[in-house]
């Protein structure tokens, strides 16, 4: 149950509809709770949907998988439940193993990745935390580790992504429940 006022069957804003097949459209399934509850202003909800859907729903640069583990970890760090839940559902979905979900709150040198993702996840960790501070040479390790600009650019994107998300779900008081198995 969100903090919102339940808006009354039919008495839904005129654009909501429309958002939400959208949604349905673009994922296969019916709107989020967050998305759900944001549909009371759809001329908003819309327009962030479809950045979500540019950054997370496709495979980018990066992978679902990668961009679920990047999700989970930053949610984890702004103690979102909402976003922590639902994300670590998603990147098991996306065949991110539950051992390897369990540890992304975990220090960088103890995540059970290679280097050139832990390389990733500590410069999304400096974006979440001092992105004032991030200089070319923050973006020449990951240049050296093998990342391309185009998959550092859509890392930094999910990070300011689920910094957001995490304080709107937060605000709006939404909570997950995994569907049945």
């Amino acid at each position: 149950m969100t903090h919102l006022h339940a808006t009354p069957a039919g008495a839904e804003a005129p654009d909501a509809a429309g958002v939400r097949n959208r949604i349905r459209e673009v994922t296969g399934r019916d709107p989020s709770p967050l998305f759900g509850a944001l549909l009371l202003r759809p001329d908003l909800a819309g327009p962030l949907f479809e950045w979500f859907a540019a950054v997370m729903t496709r495979d980018g640069s990066l992978g679902r998988p990668l961009k679920e583990m990047i999700a989970t970890r930053i949610s984890y760090a702004n103690a979102c439940r909402y976003c922590s839940a639902l994300h670590s559902y998603r990147a098991e979905t996306a065949g991110v193993p539950r051992a390897t979900i369990e540890r992304l709150a975990d220090p960088i040198d103890q995540l059970p990745l290679d280097e050139r993702e832990r390389a990733l996840l500590a410069f999304c960790d400096k974006v979440r935390d001092a992105s004032p501070e991030i200089g070319p040479a923050d973006w020449d390790v990951l240049r050296a580790a093998g990342w391309q600009d185009e998959a550092i650019l859509e890392a930094v994107h999910v990070v300011g992504m689920f910094s957001h998300f995490n304080r709107m779900a937060d605000a709006v008081g939404v909570e997950f429940t995994p569907p049945p198995s």
